[in-house]
This record gives C-alpha cells, sequence and structure tokens, in this order.
C-alpha cells in the first residue's frame, strides 16, 4: 500500500493501518454447524479461562450455547490449530495451547451499502487506469467451499464485480489477510493448515463511478 513514507526513509515507505471495531451486523466466525448459522469469536489471550484443567472442561464448539466458551477440535468448521490461549509448563519445553472460542448471538444480515463491511478502494489499478473497490470476505460462509476454488480465483486486479478474487499485493490488497483457512493433506501426507487472502470486488461508491 506504501501509504507513509519518512525522511531519508521516503524511499522505503510503510504500509500502516489502524485497527477498529467490528462493525455492526458482522460475525467473528459464520459457520454452518448442524444444519443452522452459528456465529463464534475466538477469545483474546486476556479472555481465557484460567488454567488448562478449565480449558478442558469447556464444551466442545458444536454443543456450545450462546454466550459460552467452548474448545474447538475442528467441529463446525472452526480453526483447531488457533492455539489462542497458551498455558507455560514447567515440565515441558512448549507450553500447552488450546483453542478456545465464544458462541456469541448470530447478528442480523448486513451489506456494505449500510456500511457492514471495510471497502477499500485502490486508485488506478486497472488495466485502463480505473478505479477498484475491494471487500475482504469477512466469515468462512463467503470463502470459496473448498481450498481448489480459492486457489482458483483470479487475481483482484482482473477480477469482474461481484467476483471474488485472491490479493496478493496488488490493488493494495494484503496478502497476509489469511480470511479464509482450509486443511488439507500436504506433500509429506500429513493434514496442514492452508489459507487464502479472498476479497469481493464490489461497486464504487457513486462519488467515484464516473
Amino acid at each position: 500500500m506504501d501509504n507513509c513514507a519518512y525522511g531519508a526513509d521516503a524511499g522505503a515507505p510503510r504500509d500502516v493501518y489502524r485497527r477498529v471495531p467490528l462493525p455492526r451486523g458482522l460475525c467473528g466466525v459464520r459457520v454452518t454447524c448442524h444444519g443452522e448459522e452459528r456465529c463464534f469469536e475466538a477469545v483474546e489471550p486476556g479472555a481465557c479461562p484460567a488454567d488448562v484443567a478449565a480449558c478442558d472442561a469447556l464444551p466442545r464448539c458444536d454443543a456450545a450455547a450462546v454466550g459460552e466458551l467452548c474448545e474447538s477440535d475442528g467441529e463446525c468448521s472452526l480453526d483447531f490449530l488457533l492455539n489462542n490461549c497458551e498455558y507455560p509448563d514447567p515440565q515441558w519445553i512448549a507450553p500447552h495451547n488450546r483453542d478456545i472460542y465464544r458462541r456469541v448471538p448470530l447478528p442480523p444480515a448486513a451489506s456494505a451499502a449500510a456500511g457492514g463491511a471495510c471497502v477499500h478502494i485502490a486508485p488506478h489499478c486497472l488495466p485502463d487506469g480505473g478505479a477498484v473497490a475491494l471487500e475482504p470476505v469477512m466469515d468462512a460462509m463467503s470463502c470459496p467451499a473448498t481450498l481448489v476454488e480459492a486457489e482458483a480465483l483470479p487475481h483482484c486486479d482482473a477480477a469482474e464485480v461481484g467476483q471474488l478474487c485472491e490479493g496478493d499485493h496488488e490493488c493494495g490488497t494484503d496478502f497476509q489477510l489469511n480470511n479464509c483457512l482450509y486443511y488439507a493433506q500436504t506433500f509429506w501426507g500429513v493434514l496442514g493448515a492452508f489459507t487464502g487472502d479472498v476479497y469481493r470486488r464490489v461497486p464504487l461508491p457513486a462519488s467515484l463511478a464516473d
């Protein structure tokens, strides 16, 4: 993005963002579980259970009630390599890690026009010099269904309006967004985690469309 340059380092600008609250109407992780849509949020480290025993006493996330913490083992397509709650153990070199979510109420549907997503405007991005508006995919339900489908997406400077695309730094996209997660067999025959940086091209705001 290169939006901030400083003095002697002007030739090496930085890519600076501000983290803002999740827009109203969006879900941390929206999944289909037992035939219904559910919403989960990964807990921040400061909100983790007190110890490993407390984590291990939590229900699985497919059995959690709204408002309840749960431990993910991959059910409901949740990340079982999240490792967001860490507990040191003096008897082991590595800490014990757990994958802790909270089930939260499913929010009402929101649209980009109502301010339900963060739209990135990239000027002079298209081959004809035009601008493009890109909206990062905000929940798992909107990601391509499989890793094969994700890998077949066009780059964001070649996507049509309404089409999903993979961001690899073109048009200022974040190539470390990692907003779509997939598990697949690796070259070595073990299960590995793969991520995609997925956006949707949306119509330009009316003020920029002309």
